[in-house]
């Protein structure tokens, strides 16, 4: 709601707001606090035919809210409006178990894996670091390539001095994911 009642999300201000992205972790709780529900009390094989309208009815609300223009921040940022990807989301996981797809992976998957361990504070920091480079050293490939490195470093280091040690503690402490050292975590 903050992001809804901020005026100018869209404007040259937010260029000034560089952690104004944030607000789909909102999403993405409210998201994660129904699904199990949703799961809990709906039985598997209607699962997809719960989602399937719920992404029609997501997705046309978007629509009716974007027609107007008071309304398109409020189109962008609540979560009724995008759960679209979040429901199609369920349906890949739904479909995994009936399916046996390996997708082809680059470099045996590391490169991927290494994103993919990293992905919360890669989307944390992507925009401040954007921001930064911008601000010092306009948009050259010179400011590009430092932006990446810098964020490469900034990730890596959070990943080591934060993620790796709150993950071990969870394995320990509730045996989360016993057995899989380096499994991917979603951010």
């Amino acid at each position: 709601m903050f992001f809804w009642s901020e005026r100018g999300y869209f404007d040259t201000d937010a260029a000034f707001k560089p952690l104004l992205h944030t607000w789909s972790l909102s999403v993405e709780e409210q998201f994660y606090l129904i699904l199990p529900w949703l799961i809990i009390f709906i039985p598997r094989d209607r699962l997809v035919q719960f989602v399937l309208p719920a992404i029609v009815v997501s997705f046309a609300l978007r629509e009716l809210m974007m027609s107007h223009a008071d309304l398109h921040t409020a189109a962008y940022v609540l979560t009724p409006t995008n759960l679209a990807p979040l429901f199609a989301g369920v349906i890949a996981a739904w479909l995994v178990p009936y399916h046996d797809w390996r997708l082809p992976s680059l470099n045996g998957g590391l490169f991927l894996g290494w994103i993919g361990r990293r992905s919360y504070a890669l989307y944390l920091f992507h925009l401040p670091t954007a921001h930064l480079a911008v601000t010092l050293m306009g948009h050259s490939q010179i400011a590009v390539a430092s932006a990446l490195l810098f964020l490469a470093m900034v990730v890596h280091i959070l990943y080591v001095l934060v993620e790796r040690p709150i993950l071990g503690y969870a394995r320990e402490r509730w045996h989360y994911g016993a057995g899989r050292r380096n499994a991917p975590v979603a951010g």
